[in-house]
């Protein structure tokens, strides 16, 4: 059976509300997402239409962690593509007072339209944070986009509280891809800067997104240079 929005939303938040309260070594949590755009690395997955999302997590005190993470999305008529349903399972650690650790396996699936399976592949991500603060991303595949080729992202994020609950994030990013994989161009730079702030239950953040011209270059449109907003609310969320 293929999941749905609806019907992994029910399982979600009824999940939450029945785990919330395990003060043992697990932890489970719900997220779901009013965007205004599903960006992914500085490209648009629903040709910049609004979409809903959802979230779960499973958390373990030993630092294993698992996960779930659904949108709609909208690839053009060619590929009639419906919703991306993201599987994922990592480990993180500390390194001493500031430095962490994650590795994590993501594998990225498609429901509805023509063949969605064909999209499939698999990702494995690494990350190294500095007190919070900074962190470097890395992220390969050798089956990007499901193309029989590789992929190798890498990027650095920067995110600081300023006071009176405002974060200010900022990150950079290069996805670099095999000789021939998006042409006319084989990698091309992303970045965002942005804000956000807790409004009552809720979390709102606001961002510039986008890509250089290479990107503007492999996706068109997609990849140009746009306001994001985001509004979350997370079960159970902070006390």
């Amino acid at each position: 059976m293929r999941p749905t929005l609806l019907a992994l939303g029910v399982l979600l938040f009824a999940s939450g509300n029945v785990l919330a309260q395990d003060e043992s070594a697990h932890s489970f949590s719900a997220t779901g997402y009013l965007v205004s755009d599903y960006n992914f690395r500085g490209v648009s997955q629903t040709e910049k239409d609004p979409v809903f999302q959802l979230q779960g997590d499973y958390a373990h005190s030993s630092g294993f962690y698992a996960g779930i993470w659904a949108s709609p999305v909208e690839f053009g008529d060619e590929l009639g593509t419906d919703n991306e349903v993201d599987f994922y399972v990592g480990y993180g650690w500390s390194m001493g007072e500031s430095w962490g650790a994650d590795v994590s396996v993501l594998r990225y699936t498609y429901y509805g339209g023509n063949d969605p399976g064909d999209l499939e592949y698999t990702e494995v991500i690494g990350k190294l944070t500095y007190a919070e603060t900074v962190t470097l991303t890395v992220g390969y595949s050798n089956d990007v986009f499901a193309l029989d080729d590789d992929g190798l992202y890498v990027s650095l994020g920067f995110e600081k509280d300023i006071g009176r609950d405002f974060t200010l994030s900022a990150s950079l990013g290069n996805y670099t891809f095999a000789d021939g994989l998006t042409e006319p161009k084989d990698n091309y730079i992303d970045f965002s800067v942005g804000l956000s702030h807790p409004l009552g239950p809720f979390d709102f953040s606001v961002s510039y997104v986008g890509t250089n011209g290479a990107g503007r270059d492999i996706f068109g449109v997609n990849a140009d240079n746009r306001l994001l907003a985001v509004l979350s609310y997370s079960y159970p969320g902070e006390e």
